[in-house]
């Protein structure tokens, strides 16, 4: 099965600031931090983090700082910077390995630097320290949805289907588990299996638009064309500058007959994207169907503009040319 990569994999989990009752004067700092980010004041809680990373320095208190270090991280993750988070993560796995301690706040440190390294690429690298998150703290459910993610990369199917079996074990309401669930159980055809977790992840979030997206995909491969298109459609109402939905619903309306709707689809994501070579032939295939032979040949061409190879558009654009009488539809 086909999936857009953006969406087989809904979000990365990070364990996030570390929140709790103020020990020390790092912790106090710590706390401060998240509830600045809390309230949206990203720079104020960076301010916080640094002032504790120094004041743990100062006392030479390793756990403040690896803490401080760690909510660094985490707010570099959420701010889309994964090389600076693995920066950071990785000086708080430093001091956890200098204490020689393990224990939970080292299992989140690795399951944060799996997460990051994750995201840049180093999957290989990712998994190690997922897995040695897992075995320090078993019941670490971010971890699993982490090496889950991680495992799905690489296309192994089964154990990542595992580590998500695990996740929503350990947190049943863990709605992105129950979807990368399904993902993975579609691409083994496991098709019932996915439909039912892609179910339960829209019944614990039912705004979750890739559990959406992946139910619609699963209904296609069932023939359940109605279906599908609803949740496309969906999708298109929940992220309205979703194109890939546009796209499947388009094509699923064209499936069902309805070359009119299908129509819609593909100029609305033609209005987010014009130069879409895909919706511009799948555009012109409805509009040929409808008997509007020029405006078919208008977007064949512009989709050869897009990409001179791509073969339904050539084809079919070739045919028309070969079988129109009218030379204006010839001539362009």
């Amino acid at each position: 099965m086909r999936r857009a990569a953006a969406l087989a994999l809904v979000l990365v989990a990070c364990g996030g600031p570390k929140d709790g009752p103020p020990p020390s004067a790092p912790g106090r700092l710590n706390a401060e931090g998240v509830r600045r980010l809390d309230r949206g004041d990203e720079r104020g809680a960076v301010e916080m983090f640094r002032g504790a990373l120094r004041e743990a320095e100062l006392v030479d208190d390793l756990p403040g700082q690896a803490d401080a270090w760690d909510n660094l991280g985490a707010l570099a993750m959420a701010e889309g910077h994964a090389g600076e988070a693995v920066a950071d993560h990785a000086a708080a796995l430093r001091l956890h390995e200098a204490r020689g301690a393990g224990g939970a706040a080292e299992a989140r440190t690795r399951s944060n630097l799996g997460a990051a390294l994750y995201c840049l690429g180093k999957t290989a690298e990712a998994i190690e320290h997922l897995t040695n998150a897992i075995q320090i703290n078993p019941d670490y459910a971010l971890a699993h949805y982490n090496l889950g993610n991680a495992l799905l990369q690489q296309d192994k199917l089964a154990e990542a289907a595992a580590e998500f079996r695990l996740t929503v074990k350990l947190n049943p309401r863990y709605a992105e588990a129950h979807n990368n669930l399904a993902l993975a159980l579609a691409k083994q055809n496991k098709l019932d299996e996915a439909v039912a977790e892609f179910r339960r992840a829209l019944a614990v979030q039912p705004g979750l638009a890739p559990a959406h997206y992946g139910l619609g995909e699963v209904m296609v491969d069932q023939g359940k064309l109605d279906e599908a298109a609803a949740q496309f459609s969906e999708v298109t109402r929940l992220q309205p500058g979703h194109e890939l939905s546009w796209l499947q619903l388009g094509i699923t309306r064209a499936k069902q007959g309805k070359p009119a709707e299908a129509a819609e689809a593909f100029s609305a994501l033609l209005r987010i994207k014009p130069d879409a070579a895909d919706a511009h032939c799948h555009l012109a295939a409805v509009l040929a169907a409808q008997h509007k032979t020029g405006d078919a040949v208008l977007h064949y061409r512009k989709a050869l503009q897009m990409a001179p190879n791509l073969a339904d558009a050539l084809n079919n654009l070739a045919w028309i040319l070969a079988a129109n009488p009218d030379g204006q539809v010839r001539n362009g």
